[in-house]
């Protein structure tokens, strides 16, 4: 099939598009029904040919005019206005786009998940096929194009660049990373230390570490200072293990689509050079705007008025299609966003009736997107959300004032503006209805004979760049076998805090002559519980410390790993806290210091 010209082979995907676009009534759906539509059904349909071959790039093009023709609509034979470019359109909401999928950028993102499977699962039969046939004496991130290659193959390799811009070293030993020469500091996007060579260049991560933990004078000698913070976050494993290159963009260290998508659109604005330069990236507007609890298709309303794209009289008579630009109802001032939601005296005598005229209307604005800014830093939610909504009927009673010459009083137009609010509401109240949850558990309760319970817990001290860990076990009665507290220095995550303090438990009870018996490992990191009790492999930054605590479950007859809130986990939580203050490893065995037996004692008083 991939030996048949590119035209032909991917023309059924066109053609079903086209047939989907041209069978949909557009008149009777809304622009919220239209994204709808194109995320679900539209961009969907190519998706299998895309995790299999690079797209055409004419094709891809094709693709999104269909779409762009389809979202602004068509009149009478003719296209609408397409206000926006469908570049904006496919940018992340909370940077002021839409989320439609650009298609060259996902059919990227998901050939580099097929890429991922056979670079993290060279045991499969696939995988295997590939390296007989097109690197047999290397790895797929060295291979090669090599000559006679399949369309799948070439595209394959062209999915590849997007995995390897987020592939890193997550540091075992040290010994197979090279300190300039590859991607390993957690700091985007070259992951590479940037600083003028104060060492060999040959030299392994591994001269950096010193009896199992960062060489700090080294480093701070060595790297810029923001290096040097992002390698002491780099947690490392009490237990020597081999380095492994996990993927940057995701907790668990696994590729995904989303995160591989992601990052081929920032990769695309960073080669446009046009980072930073848009005043939409980290605008805090967009990611108010989509959590208002109003109706979609007025979010989407919004999201056109915000960027100044409503066929008013002035933005009309610019695009030569009107021949003058002032408010037709006011006939006072050009008619902009601004002016037809805001200042324009019909407008004006909605906000007379409503308690937020005083409020909003104390400064000068340049436009609306100033105005809702200022809005969201003095009203709350739902008071913005219902500005919103009687902005929305201010603007369907000026169209059908000047399209249908019907009028609609101020007292009715806020009045149903409140109507709606109040409906939508209420909706969203019975759609978010479930039945009583069970009452959770809010106290430490005793294992079951024979079971002994093992509670463990992290405290930090950021400013400080301390990490305090905690261990407690106990017996069937609630009594104290040992307990153990231990600092230390470092800038790595609470979760490698977490599971720090796993293995300085499960290490003191071994050591301790607790081996073959029951535990349950009893703490309030959900995150942790999760990872310890999967099944796969964990590829995550931690993932060398997940599996050091699996390993240290064989000198066990059985380990259970149960989740607790914070509440339940007060004695381990106070070891952790008081290894802030005394970071010198202590241990009590059978009887603890007076301010850990109060606690130990309130968790089994009923």
């Amino acid at each position: 099939m991939a030996s048949r010209g590119k035209r032909s082979l991917f023309k059924s995907a066109r053609d079903r598009i086209w047939h989907k676009v041209n069978g949909w009534k557009e008149k009777k759906l809304s622009q919220a029904g239209k994204m709808i539509l194109l995320k679900s059904v539209v961009q969907a349909i190519p998706s299998y040919s895309m995790s299999v071959f690079r797209l055409p790039l004419y094709l891809c093009h094709d693709l999104s005019g269909l779409s762009s023709r389809f979202w602004w609509g068509r009149k009478r034979g003719k296209k609408g206005v397409h206000w926006l470019k469908w570049s904006s359109l496919c940018q992340n909401k909370k940077n002021g786009g839409l989320g439609f999928r650009d298609f060259v950028e996902f059919n990227q993102a998901l050939l580099a998940k097929q890429c991922w499977r056979l670079f993290a699962s060279p045991d499969l039969l696939v995988s295997q096929i590939y390296k007989c046939k097109y690197y047999p004496e290397s790895s797929f991130l060295e291979a090669r194009v090599g000559r006679s290659s399949s369309l799948i193959w070439r595209s394959l390799l062209w999915g590849r660049k997007l995995l390897l811009s987020g592939l890193r070293w997550r540091v075992g030993d040290g010994t197979s990373i090279l300190i300039y020469q590859d991607a390993w500091v957690p700091i985007p996007y070259s992951f590479k230390i940037m600083s003028p060579p104060n060492l060999l260049v040959n030299r392994p991560v591994s001269y950096l570490i010193s009896n199992g933990s960062w060489n700090f004078e080294l480093i701070s000698g060595s790297f810029w200072e923001s290096e040097v913070s992002a390698i002491c976050s780099i947690p490392l494993p009490i237990t020597p293990c081999s380095d492994k290159q996990v993927w940057h963009y995701t907790k668990n260290g696994t590729y995904t689509v989303k995160s591989g998508y992601q990052l081929a659109q920032t990769l695309r604005i960073r080669g446009a050079g046009q980072e930073g330069s848009s005043t939409n990236q980290l605008d805090l507007v967009w990611q108010v705007m989509w959590k208002l609890k109003i109706p979609e298709g007025v979010k989407v309303f919004l999201w056109r008025v915000i960027h100044e794209i409503l066929p008013t009289a002035l933005l009309l008579q610019r695009r030569h299609l009107l021949a003058s630009s002032v408010c037709s109802r006011c006939q006072g001032e050009e008619e902009t966003i601004l002016h037809a939601f805001w200042s324009c005296s019909k407008a004006r005598e909605v906000w007379k009736l409503t308690p937020f005229k005083s409020a909003v209307g104390r400064g000068h604005y340049e436009n609306f997107k100033d105005m809702f800014r200022f809005a969201t830093s003095v009203l709350t939610l739902n008071e913005l959300g219902l500005v919103i909504l009687i902005c929305r009927r201010i603007w369907q009673a000026r169209n059908d004032a000047i399209f249908n010459h019907k009028l609609v009083s101020p007292q009715f137009l806020y009045a149903q503006a409140l109507q709606l609010q109040q409906d939508f509401l209420e909706k969203q109240l019975q759609s978010s209805y479930h039945a009583k949850r069970p009452t959770a558990q809010v106290r430490w309760t005793r294992p079951s004979f024979p079971f002994l319970k093992l509670n463990v817990d992290g405290a930090v001290n950021v400013v400080l760049g301390l990490r305090g860990l905690g261990a407690v076990l106990r017996n069937e009665n609630g009594d104290l076998l040992i307990a153990v507290s231990k600092g230390m220095t470092g800038g790595f995550s609470v979760k490698a805090t977490e599971l720090y303090a796993a293995v300085l438990g499960f290490q003191t009870i071994i050591q301790a002559g607790f081996q073959s018996t029951q535990i349950i490992l009893e703490m309030d990191a959900l995150g942790v519980i999760s990872d310890l009790n999967a099944a796969d492999i964990n590829w995550s930054i931690e993932g060398a410390l997940v599996e050091e605590v699996r390993n240290l479950f064989r000198f066990f007859s059985s380990v259970i790993c149960t989740y607790s809130p914070r509440k339940c986990n007060q004695a381990a939580h106070t070891l952790a806290k008081n290894a802030l203050l005394f970071p010198a490893f202590q241990v009590w065995v059978e009887e603890g210091p007076q301010w850990l037996s109060r606690v130990l004692i309130s968790d089994v008083t009923i």
